[in-house]
């Protein structure tokens, strides 16, 4: 049973040391503007994430969000991410890919992932893309999209995709 003390509504994890970098620019202000409720928390890698988000009862979230860096993850550790989305309605993973390669961006796409992001994005391109998964949409970044081209894909204009 939920009670007070173990309700969080939303959680935004920043899990590998790139995509800390890139919260660090995220100005305190911004945060209390655009994530009020939320509870922002970072973790070194997959398996230190799974460890600590897993230690919480999972009962009472309504949503978390965690922003994984792609060059941290392996392939396995793609595939744990997947089964915990399909699982878990409240668990809204998001790829950044810091260090993109083809191999890397292809696992990640068929992990069917709440969103995906990449290095060149700006600050506003994440925040952005964090409010439509928090909303329960998919969404593409600009600079995950221009990724995409690069390597040949051919991308659909509308860059988010209603579920």
């Amino acid at each position: 049973m939920c009670t007070l003390f173990s309700i969080s509504s939303k959680e935004i994890w920043f899990v590998g040391p790139s995509i800390q970098q890139r919260q660090i620019e995220i100005s305190p202000t911004t945060l209390t503007e655009k994530r009020a409720g939320c509870l922002i928390k970072i973790a070194a890698d997959w398996p230190a994430f799974r460890q600590a988000a897993t230690l919480r009862s999972t009962l009472c979230r309504s949503r978390l969000i965690v922003l994984f860096d792609s060059s941290q993850l392996s392939h396995e550790e793609l595939i744990e991410i997947r089964i915990m989305r399909e699982k878990h309605s409240w668990f809204a993973p998001i790829v950044y890919f810091d260090q993109p390669d083809l191999g890397k961006v292809i696992h990640a796409f068929n992990a069917d992932l709440a969103g995906y992001c990449a290095s060149a994005d700006t600050i506003v391109d994440l925040m952005t893309m964090v409010q439509a998964v928090n909303g329960g949409k998919l969404s593409y970044t600009k600079g995950f999209c221009d990724l995409l081209r690069k390597y040949g894909f051919p991308v659909v204009e509308n860059s988010q995709i209603k579920n």
